[in-house]
């Protein structure tokens, strides 16, 4: 196991949201809620999955991965409700264990999330994470239907997490924490001095092997950086 870092500089975690904080990935979530009724939704729901996985793994770019998922589906706030109840059932298991502990180091905690603000942020506020640190896309709608996204959001484009921890001028020793290509871009843009690869859920090998350092679970990143567990 690796040696916890000794650090005068407090530290800043960037939590990834999707299978990190929650073991599911919420737009694939929410695309199967969407597609229920949908005489073809087999299909569609293996595809959006692909194209998640081509996302997560720097094959395709986040703007092509949204454009190209969302083109399948038609949202309706029933369908962000539901999806909301589901990911608050299915956070991460270290995470619904050391509850309390996230709750405790919250004001070190800033999500940045390529998901959507309607479902990353009620979850995370079940976590203490406040909304004014939660950094995700955003739904457009017409009553009670999406009719798109925000793609002017930095989150919405290649590069866009680093460019959001960025703006952020957090101080301190900043360490992006995920399981996708994009979080490890946070570290390689220079926005953060450390990337952990978040291995709890999923583990993929083009993403450890870009990771200064491998974490399983949010009390092991949290004895790493010395912060109270």
């Amino acid at each position: 196991m690796p040696r916890p870092t000794a650090s005068a500089q407090p530290v800043q975690l960037v939590f990834d949201f999707d299978s990190t904080i929650v073991a599911l990935e919420g737009l694939d979530e929410l695309a199967r809620l969407a597609l229920a009724d949908d005489p073809d939704r087999a299909r569609k729901v293996e595809a959006i999955e692909a194209i998640t996985r081509d996302g997560m793994s720097g094959a395709i770019g986040i703007d092509e991965s949204l454009r190209r998922r969302l083109a399948m589906l038609s949202i309706e706030r029933k369908h962000v409700d539901a999806v909301v109840r589901l990911l608050k059932r299915r956070l991460s298991p270290s995470f619904r264990h050391h509850k309390a502990a996230v709750r405790r180091n919250a004001n070190r905690i800033h999500v940045v999330s390529s998901g959507f603000r309607e479902y990353v942020e009620p979850v995370c506020r079940e976590l203490g994470i406040p909304p004014e640190r939660v950094h995700c896309n955003e739904f457009r709608w017409k009553g009670t239907r999406a009719v798109g996204y925000d793609a002017a959001n930095p989150v919405a484009k290649p590069g866009g997490k680093a460019k959001v921890v960025r703006a952020l001028r957090l101080p301190g020793r900043i360490v992006a924490v995920g399981d996708g290509i994009t979080d490890a871009e946070i570290r390689d843009a220079g926005a953060a001095h450390e990337f952990v690869a978040y291995c709890e859920n999923v583990e993929r090998e083009s993403v450890t092997a870009r990771a200064d350092r491998v974490a399983r679970t949010v009390d092991e990143v949290l004895w790493l950086y010395r912060l109270p567990g």
